[in-house]
């Protein structure tokens, strides 16, 4: 099974959303957790943005996420993808 162009495009796309918070976006990259998501101490999407805003004040907007070794795999419900970070 190969992915699609649409599909592969999608998921570039969401990969960069997920990179919000490298680029000071709290909120872009809030919103690929649920509402009701965690991370570190913080739950739900408002405490999700806090958090990160607190964290590019933290460092000076320096935080930078490096990827490498994206495997995108198709499967029957989608794509699976794995990475180092």
């Amino acid at each position: 099974m190969d992915l699609c162009i649409f599909g592969r495009q999608g998921l570039r796309r969401e990969r960069q959303r997920r990179a919000g918070e490298d680029r000071g976006d709290a909120e872009g990259w809030a919103s690929v957790f649920t509402e009701d998501g965690t991370f570190a101490n913080a739950k739900g999407r408002e405490q999700l943005v806090q958090f990160a805003k607190a964290l590019q004040k933290q460092t000076g907007g320096r935080t930078r996420h490096w990827n490498s070794s994206l495997v995108i795999t198709p499967s029957p419900e989608g794509a699976r993808g794995t990475c180092y970070l």
